[in-house]
């Protein structure tokens, strides 16, 4: 749609849908005009013009809360059309291809990667194999590099094109003259040096910074060498090799453009403006939940909580599809925008995307998880009140600020993004966007202070074991989140405005990119992938005795490069991912083995290309159409394969129905040695890490909950010197007063565990069993590892609710004028440090290896027993609960002064977060105790 705003006040609203008639037009005469005006005690406008300015922003927000799910009209229960009941077989299908969309499905996006592999096949093996050439050899495998270029975007694979063909040239520039020794040094001395040279090779390459898809690039070496040992090769072969490889991802790209284009900023125009709907429902789904919280059947609160907690999720999913598309949009947005700025706004907007989802995240906590017993109180006429109360104190307030947060987000929608239709032009929206928080902000204290005391009343006159006032101050951390949301659109239009008149950044030179370039380090300091670079070496090396050795020779001829190609093709950092793509490469040669039988016994020699390319590219169509993202690597590799086995042979005259049996043992070859090298030579348990870490992970979180109270009673310490107007000579030279950063370093440590542990998760999953061990349960292990998430989440906010104590208490004014308040939260803190130790020690006594697995003759009661120990969170948040809802209650009704709202939402957030920290450690418990349920009984 297009919003016009002349400067005058004058307004004319344009709404425009494409691809319906709907047209609206929407004029308010204001009979003012607008004049800037830097005076900050003026708003700059008049009463009648900023009621218009309201009610634009407000028309602007229905307008775009109009195209959301949540407004759109139900069309109620609809029957099953009676032909879709009497349709069979063909008719069938194509009704359920007709209704994908409406049914979840994602027909169009699979019929458009399988089509784009489809025509990459076909211009491949026409450009390679029709023309009936002899220069460009390895026609086959010019498949796999157009399908390791074919990504999902035309940036993505502009970006992969630069990198592989830069890899392809340096590698078989380095390749060359190793190939020219081998050529004229003579069989005998070839087939010695050939295995020598590739690990040599195989081990540079995979050691190198610089270089991307390491695994192809050995295979490119290991064909440049492997023609120059037995026969003998023509001085332009490798460069022959090196151009085919070329035409394969060149293919790739074209195919991103032909028959449509597939741009990444086009995916990212609709994922923002799905954010911008969604972030619009969250909205208007709090706003719904806010309305009806008070009521005695909270039937559309609750609704509105469960629709919070969906579309929260979603927005996750679309700021990490965001994240993954950024780089091609990035690489597209240089062609398109020509000046730098317009792009560099776009990137940051999507980086603001992630920024946003903090806050999203604390309202969607605040208000789908409840206190312990919360639900059992929903009846309570006390805290209804109270509900009711901030309701209709803040309501006015919050819908401004809604209105003008989502017209912003629309705003920058359509200005950042160029391939946006929208026009917008909104008056003072940093401005009304700031007025609406400074309102909502003042409201926010008036309703809380106004709760505070009717509940007070409430508590004088009447005895209630519900913890009203921590219920009451749950209720803050929306409202602050809110805050939080609105304050980050307010620094990012801060950054926007700062960085137009910002003249005085350059790009970067020249030589400093080849600084850069040359400053990286190669992979030998990195014990990981050196070892992964040592492992491929000595994989190639048995991989390259089928060259050398005359008897082994023998048996591969004429393909005896394939085993030292699987090889390098399997050879991954872990050593469950490495035999799932082995296994994997197996079903899917077999899968193109079947069909390719059947191929080339209906339409036999090379007379028949005109039947075999067109049957290959149907098989390529339906392999990538049915590929999944379990088993991907089976159908991708099914769809080269089946090319590679039709035309595979040509160049020597081998027959088809002799080349897929010979293809077929030498893949397995190759995988057999792959797994003598990763189980013998170099054996890396994932399954062993992640025993290990997610023992590991308690032991973090225990270092965490140490630290926190080393830190609290810093501040504690700090207030108390204040109170008594000592001077604090301790801290005054030591920037780290308050032990913060000792405390994000063991959050970062918290969140590498939990990353690393995720990640070995994946490989432990394809891991062989060998019967060593018990079966790794995954379902469990993936559930602990998610609450370790969480719970490194809540820690984070636990940090961030330090530093805010912090620097309330470094202040001259001092707003925390509640004295215990430091004491009690100390306290809090405290209690979840020794009961973290107290079950860590159950854990280790009860696993002394520190992996959690049967051991030392423990059996399933005793693991049980030990993991069971976290449920003391239990009583930990309970006791935490109480007392923090009584010290509330005590100061608001023993002190003189009125109670500081600042520091009450201040010590209330730090305190919700501590719950949620104590509820997600026990939940991490509950997995171990939960794990421990498939132990072996004791012998």
């Amino acid at each position: 749609f297009t919003i016009t705003i002349n400067s005058s006040m004058a307004t004319e609203f344009h709404l425009h849908i494409d691809g319906s008639a709907t047209f609206v037009d929407v004029d308010i005469e204001t009979g003012t005009s607008v004049e800037d005006d830097d005076n900050e005690d003026d708003l700059g406008s008049s009463a009648g013009t900023e009621l218009s300015r309201r009610q634009i922003y407000h028309q602007v927000s229905n307008l775009i809360e109009s195209q959301t799910e949540l407004r759109q009209k139900s069309t109620g229960p609809q029957s099953t059309d009676p032909d879709f009941k009497r349709s069979r077989g063909f008719l069938q299908c194509c009704n359920r291809i007709r209704t994908a969309e409406e049914h979840g499905g994602d027909c169009s996006t699979r019929f458009d990667a399988a089509v784009r592999a489809a025509l990459g096949t076909f211009g491949v093996y026409s450009i390679l194999i029709f023309p009936d050439q002899d220069v460009l050899g390895a026609a086959w495998i010019a498949t796999l590099f157009m399908h390791a270029n074919l990504k999902g975007s035309f940036g993505a694979s502009l970006l992969s094109f630069r990198d592989l063909s830069a890899g392809i040239l340096l590698t078989t520039a380095a390749s060359y003259p190793f190939a020219i020794l081998l050529q004229v040094a003579g069989t005998h001395v070839a087939q010695f040096l050939f295995p020598l040279f590739s690990v040599t090779l195989t081990f540079l390459i995979m050691s190198n910074p610089h270089l991307s898809t390491n695994n192809l690039l050995v295979a490119v070496m290991h064909i440049v060498l492997n023609g120059a040992v037995r026969e003998k090769m023509e001085h332009w072969e490798p460069v022959g090799y090196a151009a085919t490889f070329l035409i394969g991802i060149t293919v790739a790209l074209l195919v991103n453009i032909i028959p449509t284009p597939n741009l990444a900023v086009r995916a990212v125009h609709q994922k923002l403006e799905r954010f911008e709907h969604d972030v619009t429902m969250l909205l208007m789904s709090t706003k719904n939940y806010a309305d009806h919280a008070s009521e005695e059947e909270p039937v559309e609160a609750r609704g509105a909580a469960a629709s919070i907690e969906m579309i929260y999720h979603r927005l996750s999913k679309i700021v990490r599809e965001l994240q993954t598309i950024r780089t091609g949009a990035q690489v597209e947005l240089r062609s398109i925008c020509r000046a730098k700025e317009p792009r560099d706004k776009l990137l940051e907007w999507i980086e603001q995307t992630e920024q946003l989802l903090g806050p999203l995240r604390s309202i969607r906590s605040a208000l789908t998880q409840r206190v312990l017993g919360e639900d059992h109180h929903v009846y309570n006429a006390t805290a209804r009140e109270a509900k009711a109360i901030i309701g209709s104190e803040a309501r006015g307030s919050r819908d401004r600020l809604f209105d003008a947060m989502i017209a912003t987000i629309a705003m920058l929608n359509a200005e950042l993004d160029p391939v946006s239709t929208r026009h917008i032009v909104l008056p003072s929206v940093q401005k009304e966007l700031n007025e609406a928080t400074t309102a909502f902000r003042a409201s926010f204290h008036r309703a809380m202070e106004k709760a505070s005391n009717a509940l007070l009343e409430k508590c004088k006159t009447k005895n209630t074991s519900m913890p009203v006032f921590a219920h009451l101050t749950r209720r803050m951390v929306s409202f602050t989140a809110l805050l939080e949301l609105a304050e980050s659109l307010l620094r990012f239009l801060d950054h926007l405005s700062i960085k137009e008149h910002d003249e005085a950044k350059k790009e970067c030179s020249w030589r400093e990119s080849c600084c850069s370039i040359l400053q990286k380090k190669w992979h030998f300091h990195d014990p990981a992938k050196f070892r992964l670079a040592l492992k491929t070496a000595v994989g190639m090396f048995f991989g390259s005795l089928f060259v050398s050795v005359p008897y082994l020779n023998d048996i591969a001829t004429p393909f005896a490069a394939w085993p030292g190609l699987t090889i390098a093709s399997v050879s991954l950092a872990n050593t469950g991912s490495s035999f799932r793509k082995a296994s994997e490469r197996l079903y899917g040669t077999l899968f193109a083995a079947g069909y390719a039988l059947l191929v080339s016994n209906f339409f036999p020699g090379s007379e028949f290309y005109g039947v075999k390319l067109p049957a290959v590219t149907v098989f390529t169509f339906a392999a990538i159409y049915l590929q999944d993202q379990e088993h991907a690597y089976t159908y991708l590799y099914a769809a080269f394969s089946c090319g590679a086995m039709l035309f595979g042979g040509d160049s020597n005259d081998f027959q088809v129905s002799g080349l897929i049996p010979k293809r077929i043992e030498l893949i397995f070859a190759g995988v057999v040695i792959f797994s003598f090298v990763e189980l013998l030579l170099f054996p890396r348990s994932s399954r062993a890490l992640v025993e290990q870490q997610a023992i590991q992970v308690f032991e973090a979180i225990q270092n965490f909950a140490n630290q926190a109270v080393t830190s609290v009673d810093l501040i504690k310490f700090h207030v108390e010197s204040k109170r008594l107007k000592r001077a604090d000579h301790s801290f005054e030279e030591d920037q780290d007063r308050f032990g913060l950063e000792a405390l994000a370093e063991s959050h970062r440590a918290l969140k590498t565990l939990h990353e690393t542990l995720t990640k070995e998760l994946g490989g432990a999953v394809g891991e062989p069993n060998f019967g060593c061990g018990l079966q790794l349960d995954v379902s469990k292990f993936q559930s602990l590892s998610l609450h370790a998430h969480k719970a490194e989440m809540q820690a984070l906010l636990i940090l961030k609710s330090l530093e805010g104590l912090a620097a309330c208490c470094s202040s001259e004014s001092d707003c925390i004028r509640m004295d215990r308040w430091p004491e009690k939260y100390a306290k809090f803190l405290r209690d979840v440090s020794y009961m973290a130790t107290f079950t860590c020690e159950k854990l280790l006594a009860i696993y002394p290896d520190g992996q959690l697995r049967p051991q030392n003759g423990n059996n399933a009661v005793q693991a049980v027993i030990a993991a069971s120990s976290f449920r003391q969170f239990h009583d930990v948040r309970l006791r935490i609960l109480s007392e923090w809802s009584n010290t509330v209650y005590a100061e608001a009704i023993g002190g003189s002064e009125s109670v500081d709202m600042v520091s009450v939402i201040t010590i209330s957030i730090a305190t919700m977060h501590v719950l949620d920290f104590c509820r997600e450690v026990q939940l991490v418990g509950k997995s171990a105790e939960e794990i421990a349920h498939n132990f072996p009984p004791a012998h």
